[in-house]
């Protein structure tokens, strides 16, 4: 990862992006000091004398041996101002997909200013919910000097869990989708925000090659890091356990990120599912089995059992290739199911629920599946299964949107304790909301959501412990 170039070894013309303050100002030039090497240069763009700027597109060139950065049609200047508090509890949201998360933002009080998302299909449904959108590649520069004009003092990503995942093929760094990460910290840098959060598997704490970048950007640039492992099983039904990061200015005063109170017991999916949603005859066509589908899954080691919902125990961790492991993916990733070879080294992932139509498969009468339904996945993992938009996609499509989304119970939990602390030095005033508070009033709307989605008329007695 490089916050900053090496400035005096690239060719002239190249394209150089980088936070600079500015030391002095004379006729038609200023001499900047950059932040993280200290290197002078000279520019061509006037800037504020004793004002620090982030300057994208410049164009580096050495004319008698001093360094100068030329202004280019694509340069964009950031001048970065002191910030007022209440830009504390506005964000903008890196690698969006349909922007889950921010529901758990929200309901600590924060404002979402604006989204950056790289695929088109998730990209065009955040605009269609009339949200600000940067689309494109966090770790392109032009992408960040266009997020530089819409920008909130907080940052959050839910960056690329697949270079490390253990159903992914783990080449960490050498798998390019791990530039969200690193992308997503030169953003932080460029952008000077005082404040970010990050969420992904629970192998990048694992990796001694992430947690040296860390090490890295906190030594360049100051910052200071937290992170931790948050379960969701442990107070909700479903199996999502994550890596969250906290990335802050030290005059913030945030602390480690701490555990989230786990329930008296373990709930499992009875306690919030006493049944699944009752389907339109063209959902339930799009979520049934096809044919292969059910010959594979029948074929699994242990057959279709180990695939079926069983609310006897939490849900199993979603991902974004349930409903496609056989299938090109509908959100565009891929345009093909996973190869046999994949299969069977990963195996088949998904819950499925049983029909009351039957057919016969492998010389036996069997009893048709489908998917979950995407409403009953976000439940399950703490979303508003009537998030604006979510019915309104395709059924699989939904199915990936929500496989692959940052728990709301846990982006609450992780900025709400954020801002308690920054409430405690003194730097976000007053009131702020208790991060168990926030948590249990997400529970409680959730719990009448379900209501509505499964149109429960009586309680029972696994309900009401969980309710209590």
């Amino acid at each position: 990862m490089e916050l900053e170039p090496n400035i005096q070894a690239l060719q002239d013309g190249h394209r150089v992006d980088c936070v600079v303050e500015v030391l002095f100002t004379g006729p038609g030039y200023s001499v900047l000091t950059t932040k993280i090497h200290k290197v002078t240069i000279l520019t061509d763009v006037k800037l504020t004398k004793g004002q620090s700027f982030t300057l994208f597109g410049m164009s580096k060139w050495q004319v008698a041996n001093q360094l100068w950065l030329m202004n280019t049609e694509h340069t964009v200047v950031l001048q970065h101002l002191p910030r007022d508090v209440s830009e504390l509890k506005m964000m903008t949201e890196i690698c969006s997909g349909i922007g889950a998360v921010t529901e758990g933002y929200e309901a600590c009080g924060a404002t979402i200013k604006s989204h950056n998302e790289k695929n088109t299909v998730f990209a065009e449904w955040l605009r269609r919910q009339n949200k600000v959108v940067i689309q494109g590649d966090i770790a392109d520069p032009v992408v960040v000097s266009q997020i530089s004009h819409v920008h909130g003092s907080i940052l959050s990503g839910g960056v690329s869990c697949q270079p490390w995942s253990t159903l992914g093929d783990q080449q960490q760094f050498r798998d390019d989708r791990s530039l969200s990460m690193t992308g997503m910290l030169k953003a932080i840098h460029l952008l000077q925000v005082p404040m970010a959060i990050m969420e992904c598997t629970p192998k990048v704490y694992q990796s001694n090659e992430t947690q040296a970048m860390f090490r890295q950007f906190t030594s360049e640039t100051g910052m200071k890091v937290h992170q931790a492992i948050l379960p969701l099983h442990t107070f909700w039904p479903s199996r999502r356990q994550r890596w969250w990061a906290t990335i802050s200015h030290p005059s913030l005063g945030l602390q480690a990120i701490p555990e989230i109170p786990p329930l008296a017991f373990e709930p499992k999916l009875i306690h919030l599912f006493p049944c699944f949603m009752e389907l339109d005859d063209f959902t339930l066509q799009e979520l049934k089995l096809d044919d292969e589908e059910l010959e594979q899954f029948m074929s699994t080691p242990k057959g279709m059992h180990e695939h079926q919902v069983n609310q006897l125990k939490p849900l199993p961790t979603a991902t974004h290739s349930w409903g496609s492991q056989l299938k090109g993916c509908e959100c565009g990733c891929r345009s093909h199911g996973f190869s046999q070879q994949r299969i069977k080294e990963k195996g088949l992932y998904g819950q499925l629920l049983p029909l009351s139509e039957t057919c016969t498969k492998q010389q036996s009468v069997v009893r048709c599946m489908r998917h979950l339904h995407a409403s009953e996945v976000a439940l399950a993992n703490g979303l508003d299964p009537f998030f604006p938009g979510l019915n309104n996609m395709k059924p699989r499509l939904a199915l990936a949107a929500v496989g692959q989304l940052a728990s709301p119970f846990q982006g609450a939990w992780v900025l709400a304790n954020a801002m308690h602390d920054m409430n405690k030095v003194g730097v976000l005033p007053g009131p702020v909301k208790n991060p168990i508070d926030v948590l249990q009033a997400q529970a409680k709307h959730l719990l009448l959501q379900r209501d509505r989605l499964l149109k429960v008329e009586t309680q029972t007695e696994s309900m009401l412990r969980l309710a209590k």
